[in-house]
């Protein structure tokens, strides 16, 4: 039931046009989920087959177990579907791991972050300094940045991973930044801050983030796009007080 839920997932991404290829934590509403069942319950096989996401090996099975999910949904009343990546594998490998019942990780959003980290070989002194400035010149300029709403977990992500792009290269490695956080599996949060943290992460220095973002902001408001710039510049001074990477 995991692949069809993921497939749910494909569909309804491909027939709003959505910019990121990210599945996890990717939101079905219920109307999208019925007018998803209603597009594949209408029609034959071979029609199904051209569905655009769904896979042709899932075409014969689909239609019972999107009316499954569909229930589903409906009898927990649910406001939306979250698309998950993992599947029972994972659950295995976790528990492997040492987390499962009694021994949940309390905070997914710093376990991926942290595994991102020793992936892609980080300086985790010199992230770690970015972020207790970050968040300083971030309280202490509050009355000047204005922004109201709680943006700890961008300020936290762009912080810590604005570095990820030297693993590729370091010459526009502001650039690899934004284009590895936006495509990687972070637990713990949405897709929208992902996208912001990306942004901000990838405004990190001098150089300007040469790439048409207009496909991408169209998932944000015109205040949360405020919100990106002001933290965009934040971000930057952030990492240029500790320059020489001295953590001081």
């Amino acid at each position: 039931i995991g692949g069809t839920i993921r497939e749910i997932g494909k569909i309804q991404k491909r027939k709003s046009e959505y910019p990121l290829s990210a599945i996890h934590n990717y939101q079905v509403k219920p109307q999208e989920l019925d007018d998803i069942y209603k597009s594949v319950s209408t029609v034959g096989f071979k029609e199904r087959c051209g569905i655009n996401g769904l896979g042709k090996d899932r075409a014969d099975i689909f239609v019972g177990a999107c009316g499954a999910v569909r229930h589903l949904v409906d009898y927990l009343n649910s406001d939306s579907l979250i698309i998950s990546r993992d599947g029972l594998r994972e659950g295995l490998l976790y528990e492997k791991m040492g987390y499962g019942i009694g021994n949940v990780t309390s905070d997914p959003l710093v376990l991926s972050v942290e595994n991102m980290l020793k992936v892609y070989d980080i300086d985790y002194g010199h992230a770690s300094h970015v972020l207790i400035l970050f968040r300083k010149l971030f309280n202490e300029l509050s009355e000047i940045h204005q922004i109201k709403e709680n943006v700890d977990d961008i300020i936290y992500t762009a912080s810590m991973l604005h570095d990820v792009g030297k693993l590729l290269d370091y010459k526009n490695h502001h650039e690899h930044t934004f284009y590895i956080m936006l495509n990687s599996l972070l637990s713990g949060i949405s897709h929208k801050k992902q996208l912001m943290a990306a942004i901000v992460a990838g405004n990190h220095t001098d150089s300007k983030l040469k790439i048409n973002l207009d496909m991408y902001t169209r998932l944000l408001t015109k205040e949360e796009l405020q919100t990106v710039d002001r933290l965009s510049i934040l971000m930057k001074l952030a990492e240029g007080l500790d320059r020489g990477l001295s953590s001081k």
